[in-house]
């Protein structure tokens, strides 16, 4: 789906959910509004909110998946709660310079420098990962910075 054509979405009736694949600046003023059909948005796409240098919070409960570079050096992110998200790809919060805590209570998978280059991370709980290797790929293993880690075991 392209997102400049919303115009896929008018007038359907069936329930969907919905994959942001790399959106613009905003999703548009009104895009949803009064829309009963859209049960949950599964995806966030490669790159959706990049550079949103004032985004301070992102939380999804039903999101599955977070793209590549999905919030890449959104520089004012402080939190990030990701309730239902399985899947972090590569480079997802990377530059997020500001992001304090984490919360991926059901995520299995964390890419390649996810959280590269968040020098304030203090607070990570993602109690499913207990791989090593993993950990330390995605930037969050041997980060001095940590003051509470809850994740899996080894």
């Amino acid at each position: 789906m392209e997102p400049q054509d919303w115009s896929e979405f008018d007038g359907i009736w069936a329930e969907y959910s919905l994959e942001l694949w790399n959106t613009q600046d905003e999703i548009p003023a009104c895009a949803f509004e009064n829309d009963e059909n859209l049960k949950s948005v599964e995806k966030i796409g490669r790159r959706a909110f990049r550079y949103c240098f004032s985004l301070e919070s992102a939380y999804f409960q039903g999101v599955r998946a977070i793209g590549e570079a999905a919030f890449y050096d959104c520089q004012s992110l402080e939190n990030a709660c990701f309730e239902n998200t399985e899947n972090i790809s590569s480079q997802a919060f990377m530059g997020c310079r500001h992001l304090e805590a984490i919360v991926f209570p059901k995520a299995r998978y964390i890419g390649v420098m996810a959280f590269g280059a968040c020098p304030s991370l203090k607070s990570v709980h993602i109690p499913r990962i207990g791989n090593k290797r993993m950990l330390a790929y995605s930037g969050l293993a041997g980060g001095e910075q940590l003051e509470s880690v809850e994740k899996g075991g080894a």
